[in-house]
């Protein structure tokens, strides 16, 4: 094996609320841990520290890897009842959704 294709997501680049507006994002950009931890955002945090451990895994051994950061996978439930991020996205298609201000979402139609 030579390469891992890691899909993890948008929330491991945001939020980090100190970011320039405008500013593009690229591989140095990361999830403020010390903000998550303020806000109870686990979620974001999670998936930062989890996509730096590949990216650690990849210098200590030498393999490829590759990292996307979708904003949202969408795709048929497995689950039987609906998730936390199904819930979030089907709020905001009640229009019945607070925002939270540690709320990020991207949303792309192509």
């Amino acid at each position: 094996m030579r390469r891992v294709v890691v899909t993890s997501v948008v929330s491991a680049v945001v939020p980090s609320p100190g970011w320039p507006a405008g500013e593009g994002l690229d591989e140095h950009c990361w999830t403020n841990i010390d903000y998550c931890d303020q806000n109870r955002a686990w979620y974001p945090a999670s998936n930062t520290l989890a996509e730096k451990a590949a990216w650690k895994f990849e210098e200590e051994n030498g393999l490829h890897v590759v990292v996307v950061n979708p904003g949202t996978i969408l795709g048929s439930m497995i689950p039987p009842r609906i998730n936390a991020s199904m819930a979030i996205f089907l709020h905001l298609l009640e229009a019945c959704f607070v925002i939270s201000k540690t709320l990020f979402y991207s949303i792309l139609y192509i």
